[in-house]
């Protein structure tokens, strides 16, 4: 997606769009009801947003830890909870606006 994106014809102005990945929470150890779906996945999580920034560094792409500002819910393990939706979408927003993206009005 990263590669389709960076061929797109640029925007008006002439620029190009920038790209952030946004790296996962990592999820809890306890994954209730869904240990055998998830059987290893805990600790795979966890080195995500290491991956994910290397991947970002060498396209030379923006990248944001979401598992910096929130953690997955106890609830489940694995999805955030409504708190943790609005502090994601505010810590987005400055990093967003760090990079200079203006917003549509």
């Amino acid at each position: 997606l990263v590669y389709d994106i960076k061929e797109l014809a640029p925007g008006p102005g002439g620029s190009t769009p920038e790209i952030m990945i946004v790296a996962p929470p990592p999820m809890q150890d306890d994954v209730k009801e869904w240990k055998s779906i998830f059987a290893g996945a805990p600790e795979k999580s966890r080195l995500l947003a290491l991956e994910f920034e290397v991947l970002a560094d060498s396209l030379e792409l923006h990248f944001f830890d979401a598992g910096s500002v929130v953690s997955c819910s106890e609830a489940d393990g694995f999805h955030i909870d409504a708190e943790a939706h609005r502090l994601l979408g505010t810590a987005l927003a400055r990093a967003v606006d760090a990079i200079g993206w203006s917003r549509s009005t």
